[in-house]
């Protein structure tokens, strides 16, 4: 028999929540864990940027005492007051492979979002559009980069058997054993160098950080505005962000281009720390990891870019073109980065997906967010 607990202010019920996956894929040589403390904060009410100033719940499912599955049930402010909409969201999922289990699941958290007044769930979001989101369904012979979901193959049926459907297919590419930057990179940018003499590409200033991630933040909520569930990022969120990752960023990949003087593009890259976590036991992050991030740090061999985007002003100029130059140029040129992941970006947004294959990426993973209608 399955029961489904609201564990949302159980601390042993919290702990069975995190828990869950070490347990789930405990013989899946390529699932890589979340960093325990990074989840730990993020679900903290009074910690957590997202939980902080919007309404999530956890649940968990048991089966004789036993936790034989996860979901979370989330209303994001931002987005529904950006799309003037009603809209709940799942995130955090996982589960054995049993329907009744998923079905237990799922309708918990469909009635709790009805309850609140949405009118369609969506997902999975963890917690919204700007973080780890998607069901895997291809790509399983890669080990995830860092912050990239790994998921089990059976999740969609379990969705599309609940009313679901796939709303949006998500893409993924990587660049592997590079070893000079690509010939068609070079040839663009110098074109696209030679038209445009007012750009300036710089390095973020680590001393300025909060100035820096400001631009960055703005770059990005005006580049993607118009992408299909854009979610304005908060500065809260952003800040967050930044705190987690800027003691492993390396700001050698963490760029600003400028155009006559003013913010056009950026791209933020971080050094695929999936390598030396999958080392780590159930994503505990001790003194030896930390070590062992400072002698190995010059040994990891991919990046991971998880921020670009250039402003609608001077979008089609071909300025991502440009910053992936630098990136290719500045991974050859320093320590031992050979590989690149370059996603999620969307399937229909043809242009971007059109430009990573041209220069010579490979589309490696895909994933899918799926939605349902609760007036239907």
């Amino acid at each position: 028999m399955t029961v489904v607990n609201n564990v949302t202010n159980s601390k042993k019920g919290m702990k069975d929540f995190i828990n869950f996956p070490n347990m789930l894929y405990e013989n899946d040589a390529n699932w890589i864990p979340t960093v325990r403390i990074l989840l730990e904060e993020k679900f903290n009410k009074d910690k957590g940027a997202f939980m902080k100033n919007n309404e999530v719940v956890f649940f968990v499912a048991y089966q004789k005492k036993t936790p034989a599955g996860r979901i979370t049930a989330q209303i994001d402010k931002v987005y529904n007051e950006y799309h003037s909409s009603k809209t709940g969201f799942f995130g955090y999922y996982e589960s054995i492979n049993e329907p009744e289990v998923a079905g237990f699941l799922i309708h918990t958290a469909e009635k709790w979002l009805k309850e609140k007044g949405c009118d369609k769930c969506m997902g999975p979001f963890n917690f919204n559009i700007n973080d780890e989101c998607g069901f895997q369904i291809d790509g399983f012979e890669r080990k995830p980069s860092i912050m990239m979901p790994w998921t089990k193959w059976y999740y969609p049926d379990f969705f599309e058997g609940s009313g679901y459907h796939v709303n949006q297919v998500l893409n993924s590419f990587v660049m592997d054993n590079v070893t000079a930057v690509p010939e068609i990179v070079s040839k663009i940018t110098s074109r696209i160098m030679k038209r445009n003499t007012d750009i300036e590409i710089k390095k973020i200033n680590m001393k300025d950080l909060k100035k820096e991630t400001e631009i960055i933040l703005d770059i990005y909520n005006d580049a993607w505005s118009a992408n299909w569930g854009f979610t304005p990022m908060t500065e809260v969120e952003i800040n967050e962000f930044v705190n987690t990752l800027k003691f492993f960023a390396d700001p050698r990949f963490i760029y600003i281009l400028y155009k006559k003087g003013e913010p056009a593009a950026c791209l933020v890259a971080i050094p695929n720390l999936n390598e030396l976590i999958s080392k780590t036991k159930n994503g505990k992050l001790n003194l030896s990891f930390l070590l062992s991030f400072i002698v190995k740090r010059k040994a990891l061999t991919s990046l991971r870019v998880i921020i670009m985007g250039v402003v609608k002003k001077y979008q089609n100029l071909g300025l991502d073109i440009l910053l992936y130059n630098e990136i290719f140029k500045d991974g050859l040129m320093t320590d031992s980065y050979r590989n690149v992941e370059m996603g999620w970006i969307l399937e229909n947004n043809t242009i971007m997906n059109s430009i990573l294959k041209k220069i010579g990426a490979l589309c490696s993973n895909k994933y899918v967010l799926f939605e349902k209608d609760f007036k239907k």
